[in-house]
């Protein structure tokens, strides 16, 4: 990005009082934090979450964790109360 700048306004494209004028603090800071985030994520391990979980958890317990989220993932919104469209959610409807 630092090099993008540098030939922007070396090839004229941005005059240097536009370039100041432009800056945001907010997007700087902002990156500035996802990249401590980033490494911190990076030093402790979680940045892959299957070692990071593979660390504390068994593989039968890990498996049962995505089978449980996938399993909910897609009953969820078959099983929904509705009273246009009754799939199973006639079943849960209140009177």
């Amino acid at each position: 990005m630092f090099a993008g700048a540098l030939l922007a306004l070396a090839l004229r494209q941005v005059s240097l009082q536009d370039a100041v004028k432009s800056k945001n603090i907010d997007v700087i800071l902002f990156l500035i934090g996802m990249f401590i985030v980033g490494a911190a994520l990076k030093e402790s391990g979680m940045q892959n979450p299957f070692v990071f979980l593979s660390r504390y958890l068994s593989v039968p317990t890990i498996l049962n964790l995505i089978s449980t989220f996938l399993l909910f993932y897609y009953l969820l919104p078959i099983v929904q109360v509705s009273n246009e469209h009754p799939t199973l959610g006639h079943l849960f409807r209140r009177v």
